[in-house]
């Protein structure tokens, strides 16, 4: 099944993308509107040679195109901000750019767009479908996290006391802490810390596999990280999984320098290979070519099952489980090629292997 919380895993990049693109066709649309019905009936809604032919047509299509050819470098496009601040600092701002820019290529090239009152009025309706849709993003960014669709499931890795420390921060309501490993665990009464920490407690010698599968985790924290944490370093980075070191003795007040809880200083020691937009366009291919490679090759394996069938017998399916680059297992479906008397799983097959 197909995790969204892994697409935005490290970054909100997919969903500002989003984001902006409906901005920027948003933008447009007011234009459209503001033209066919400023001097007609709604009739003539889809009659868009009355907009083409406007004096507004290349203003409003330049402004919008622009709008979204800045968000890519005059936005932060790896955060979703929902405050209104940003709202001025961002949109409002690549608004008016895009203004100046389309504003500057009308005058050099000499194109014939007459300036006049209306196009103030286009310009105030354009910044409030601005606001309206700011509205609208921050609404479904917060029910994406209430409801615990785009969430970042953490393992804590640290001793009692830094475990502690974190749990009594506020985070934002993205970070979700799923379980711990607590690494002076035989110190501690564990029936009273379960209790405490309210979420599942492990050591240092468990499955790391099987706990990042369970609870689908997205992120590791190993708090405060040193050389006394060699082991934990060596059982996680055989998984691609996101892990960060974070600095629990300082707390830092850098302006620009991003911190966890605003306090925090932390390094990233691992990061999985595919997340954010990257992983939404591999996912994508692989279904799309999987779909393709399944129908153009289905005669021939048709034929193979028939073959095996007529040889051996059922099953014609081999399964087994295997591990993913993301530390998560999945069942793999071969052809068999074993004979199913002399059928071992625990058995490497070899070459010249009377079993095949």
């Amino acid at each position: 099944m197909f995790r969204l919380e892994k697409v935005f895993q490290n970054d909100d990049s997919g969903f500002i993308l989003l984001v902006n693109f409906t901005k920027s066709c948003g933008l447009f649309f007011v234009s459209y509107l503001f033209v066919i019905l400023q001097n007609n009936s709604i009739h003539y809604l889809f009659d868009y040679q009355i907009f083409i032919n406007s004096n507004y047509y290349f203003f409003s299509t330049s402004v919008s195109l622009f709008f979204y050819f800045f968000t890519f470098f005059l936005k932060d496009n790896l955060n979703y901000q929902k405050n209104f601040l940003s709202f001025l600092k961002e949109d409002i701002i690549i608004f008016f750019i895009s203004i100046l820019f389309t504003s500057l290529i009308i005058f050099i090239f000499k194109i014939n767009v007459i300036f006049k009152i209306n196009l103030l009025y286009l310009v105030v309706f354009q910044i409030i479908i601005l606001g309206i849709l700011k509205r609208y993003f921050n609404y479904i960014y917060q029910n994406l996290i209430d409801k615990n669709i785009i969430q970042k499931n953490i393992m804590l890795i640290g001793n009692y006391h830094e475990i502690k420390k974190i749990l009594s921060e506020k985070f934002d309501k993205i970070f979700i802490f799923k379980c711990c490993i607590l690494l002076d665990i035989e110190n501690k009464n564990l029936k009273l810390i379960k209790s405490e920490f309210k979420f599942p407690i492990f050591s240092i010698n468990e499955d790391i596999r099987s706990i990042l599968e369970y609870h689908a985790l997205g992120q590791i924290w190993i708090l405060n990280g040193d050389k006394k944490k060699n082991k934990i370093f060596s059982n996680i980075f055989k998984f691609s999984v996101d892990t960060l070191n974070i600095n629990l003795e300082n707390n830092f007040n850098v302006k620009g320098q991003k911190l966890l809880a605003n306090k925090f200083d932390y390094v990233f020691y691992e990061k999985s290979r595919f997340y954010g937009v990257n992983l939404f366009i591999k996912i994508l291919i692989d279904k799309i070519l999987s779909i393709i490679f399944i129908f153009v090759s289905s005669p021939i394996i048709f034929i193979f099952c028939f073959a095996i069938f007529v040889e051996d017998g059922f099953p014609i399916f081999f399964t087994q489980n295997r591990t993913g680059w993301d530390g998560r297992r999945f069942k793999i479906y071969k052809l068999r090629s074993l004979k199913k008397t002399m059928f071992d799983k625990t058995l490497q097959v070899s070459k010249d292997d009377k079993r095949l």
